[in-house]
C-alpha cells in the first residue's frame, strides 16, 4: 500500500469511527501493522493529514483528531432537490455530502443540513441561517438568481462542488478534471468503426463538456476524421432532461441516419433517449453505441432503469473528501479567494440495475 492509499484508508476509518473516545488514533507502530505497511509509510500519511487539517500529532502525546480547529464552528451543507422529494434529494445528499460530513464530524465541526429554497425567499429569514454558519458546502445547482445575491454578499467560506468548469465567483472549488476519462473514452472507441457522430444537447449549460468530447474525439487518430452533427432541443424548465432526452430521440428515428455514436452531455438526458429507443426496439450495444457525460448520480439513485453505458464517473466521494478538506483549511486562506482543486474523473462500463416497482 502506497502513501496515497493509505491516506485514503485513514479518511475512510476516521469518518468509520476510527478514534477512541478522547480523538485518539492507534499509535503509529499499531497502524502499521494493521495497514501492512512500514512505520514510515504510516507517518508520511499522518503527516499529510495533518497538513490538510484532519489530525494534530505531537511528539509523546500521539495522534488525534484536530478537533480544536473546528471551536464548534458550523458548517452548513446545501444541496438541491431535483425531483421527487426523498429519492432523488437524498441521493444527492448521500453521493456527494455524506463522505465530507462524516470528515467534519469527526473533526468536530457542527453541520446544517439545508435545500436550495432555504436561501432564497424572504431576505431577513436567509440572513439569520446565514449568520448560523461559519461556512458552507453547496452543488453547483444550488446556485441561482435568487441565491447568489445572498452567497455573494455574506463573504464566509463557499466550497463549490459538482461542477466541472471555474466559475466567476468567489468561492472555493472541487471540480471533475475530465480529461482523463475521455482519454479513456476514446481508447474504448477505438475498437468500433466511429464514422458518424450526432451529439445530443439541451442546455448552454452543457457546451464545456461537448468541448471537451470533440477535442479528444478530433485527437484520437481512430476518430479524428468523423463527421459530427449537433441536435438541439431546448429543455423545458420543469424537466430535468429526461423528457427532453425521449424527444431527441423521436428526432433520430424518424431521420433514419446512420449514427455510429451518440454523445450525451447530461445523465437525465441519457435516460430519456435510451428508454425511448428501447422501446421502439433498438438496443444500445447492438444498434447503436453511446457515450455519456455525468455519473447517473451515484450508480443509479434516480428512479429509472439504469442502462448498460460508458459513463464518465465524477468520482463523488472523493469531491466529498477533497471539499471536506478545503473546510478544515479554511483558516489557511483568504474567504474571499478561489481554491481549486481537480478530481481525475474514470471512465466506466455500467451493468444494467434493474429497479422495478417505481413509477415514472
Amino acid at each position: 500500500m502506497k502513501t496515497a492509499q493509505l491516506i485514503t484508508a485513514l479518511k475512510e476509518k476516521i469518518a468509520e469511527g476510527y478514534a477512541d473516545a478522547d480523538g485518539r488514533l492507534p499509535n503509529i507502530g499499531a497502524m502499521a501493522v494493521e495497514f501492512a505497511v512500514s512505520p514510515m509509510t504510516v507517518q508520511k500519511a499522518v503527516k499529510a493529514l495533518v497538513s490538510e487539517g484532519v489530525l494534530s500529532s505531537t511528539r509523546g502525546k500521539g495522534v488525534y483528531l484536530n478537533r480544536n480547529a473546528a471551536r464548534n464552528k458550523c458548517v452548513g451543507i446545501v444541496t438541491m432537490n431535483y425531483c421527487e422529494p426523498g429519492v432523488s434529494y437524498a441521493a444527492a445528499y448521500t453521493g456527494y455530502i455524506v463522505p465530507a460530513a462524516e470528515m467534519l464530524k469527526a473533526a468536530g465541526y457542527r453541520l446544517r443540513k439545508l435545500d436550495r429554497d432555504d436561501l432564497k425567499g424572504d431576505p431577513a429569514e436567509v440572513r439569520r441561517i446565514l449568520d448560523s454558519l461559519d461556512s458552507m458546502i453547496i452543488t453547483i445547482g444550488c446556485l441561482d438568481s435568487g441565491t447568489l445575491p445572498f452567497l455573494l454578499e455574506w463573504k464566509k467560506p463557499i466550497v463549490l462542488i459538482q461542477q466541472e468548469s471555474f466559475v466567476d465567483y468567489p468561492f472555493h472549488q472541487v471540480i471533475a478534471d475530465r480529461d482523463p476519462a475521455f482519454a479513456e473514452a476514446m481508447e474504448f472507441l477505438n475498437d468500433r468503426n466511429i464514422e458518424n457522430v450526432l451529439i445530443l444537447n439541451n442546455s448552454t449549460f452543457h457546451e464545456s463538456r461537448i468541448e471537451a468530447f470533440l477535442r479528444h474525439l478530433k485527437r484520437n487518430p481512430h476518430t479524428c476524421n468523423a463527421k459530427t452533427e449537433t441536435l438541439f432541443m431546448q429543455k423545458n424548465s420543469i424537466d430535468p432532461g429526461y423528457l427532453t432526452g425521449q424527444e431527441l430521440a423521436e428526432k433520430v428515428l424518424r431521420s433514419n441516419k446512420p449514427y455510429d455514436l451518440f454523445f450525451s452531455p447530461s445523465d437525465f438526458l441519457t435516460f430519456g433517449f435510451l428508454d425511448f429507443m428501447g422501446k421502439h426496439g433498438k438496443q444500445y450495444g447492438k444498434d447503436y453505441e453511446l457515450l455519456s457525460y455525468d455519473n447517473l448520480e451515484g450508480d443509479g439513485y434516480l428512479p429509472f432503469e439504469e442502462p448498460v453505458i460508458t459513463c464518465i464517473d465524477k468520482q463523488t466521494k472523493l469531491i466529498s473528501q477533497v471539499a471536506a478538506s478545503l473546510i478544515l483549511n479554511l483558516e489557511r486562506f483568504s474567504a474571499v479567494s478561489s481554491m481549486l482543486c481537480k478530481v481525475p474523473c474514470r471512465f466506466t462500463v455500467r451493468k444494467t440495475l434493474i429497479r422495478k416497482g417505481i413509477k415514472r
